[in-house]
C-alpha cells in the first residue's frame, strides 16, 4: 500500500498548493479508519470549480468522465498518478428513492495530513446506494462498526 498512499500523498500536495479544499471518501476513507486493507481508486470530493480543477491536472494524466445514474457530480476525472487511479468529483451527489442526496466535501477528520470525509454519512451512502442496487453491504457495515465502537 506504500505506493498508493505516495501518490495519494503527491496529489494531496497538489490540491493544497492550488487551495483547493476536499476530503477522501470511498475505500480511502476505509483504508484510514483500518477498515480496509487496499483501496481499489482515491475518492476525492471537492466543491471547486471545474476550471480550478483543470489547473490542479495540468500535466497529469486524466479523462473527464461522464457519471451515470444513480450518480451524479458537477465533474468528474479519472486521474492517473503513479499507476493508481483518483475519482475527482465535484459537488458529488446520488440518488435515492426519488431524492437527490449530497455528499458534504469538507473534511470531518484528519489522519495525519489526509483529509477525510464524515464517516456517518458514508456509511448512510453505502447502506442506501447497497439497498438500492442491490449489492454487498459490506463498507456499510464495517462504518456502522467503527461508529458505533468510536462514538
Amino acid at each position: 500500500m506504500e505506493d498508493a498512499e505516495k501518490s495519494l500523498f503527491i496529489m494531496i500536495d497538489i490540491l493544497n498548493k492550488n487551495q483547493i479544499e476536499f476530503s477522501i471518501g470511498g475505500t480511502g476513507l476505509l483504508y484510514f479508519l483500518g477498515l480496509y486493507d487496499k483501496v481499489g481508486d482515491w475518492d476525492i470530493l471537492t466543491n471547486a470549480k471545474c476550471s480550478q480543477i483543470e489547473k490542479c491536472l495540468e500535466g497529469l494524466k486524466y479523462t473527464k468522465v461522464s457519471v451515470k445514474h444513480p450518480f451524479y457530480s458537477n465533474f468528474l476525472y479519472q486521474v492517473d498518478l503513479n499507476g493508481f487511479e483518483f475519482d475527482v468529483m465535484g459537488d458529488f451527489k446520488y440518488e435515492i428513492e426519488g431524492d437527490l442526496v449530497s455528499m458534504t466535501s469538507s473534511p470531518y477528520m484528519w489522519k495525519g495530513k489526509v483529509p477525510l470525509a464524515d464517516p456517518a454519512e458514508w456509511q448512510s451512502f453505502y447502506e442506501r446506494i447497497n439497498r438500492e442496487l442491490k449489492k454487498d453491504s459490506k463498507k456499510s457495515e464495517l462504518l456502522l462498526e467503527y461508529l458505533n465502537n468510536n462514538s
